[in-house]
């Protein structure tokens, strides 16, 4: 034997997950056992083997580019005409949305609409029914508005 004890696979994939000793990217733990541990590159690197038609890669560019014409250049072209907070911004709007479709691609969405959109809507519809049935009346926005006007005007 050569003096050493064999490293056990948890403390091997511990090593592959977290290496040197880098946390849970959800809680800061180094030995997180409550969420699912990414690779350390996939934290830093969403993008990365994330794999999307090339019809919604530019339809995400093209709403990223308009969230930072309409609402970021309007005010920040007043300040300077330095563009590196611009392209930083773009780095950060394209990683937060790779990790949002790597998210989504993680949804099992017949489980999704079979277990919480159908009970969210039963739910809703028997509120609704349970309303009818007291007498109580839906009514609409423009109503409730207009309601909301004439009491102010008092």
């Amino acid at each position: 034997s050569s003096g050493t004890l064999p490293v056990a696979k948890e403390q091997l994939e511990q090593q592959e997950l977290f290496p040197q000793g880098h946390s849970c990217a959800v809680c800061g733990k180094v030995k997180c056992k409550r969420h699912k541990a990414t690779l350390l590159l996939e934290n830093y690197q969403p993008w990365l083997g994330l794999t999307i038609s090339s019809k919604v890669d530019a339809s995400l560019s093209e709403i990223l580019e308009l969230v930072i014409e309409n609402f970021v250049h309007p005010w920040y072209r007043d300040l300077t005409d330095d563009e590196a907070f611009i392209d930083e911004l773009r780095v950060t709007l394209h990683f937060f949305a790779a990790v949002l479709v790597r998210r989504a691609q993680k949804i099992d969405f017949p489980v999704l609409v079979n277990q919480k959109l159908l009970k969210a809507a039963m739910k809703h519809i028997e509120v609704i029914s349970k309303a009818r049935q007291k007498g109580i009346k839906n009514t609409s926005i423009s109503e409730r508005f207009t309601s909301a006007r004439k009491i102010q005007v008092l």
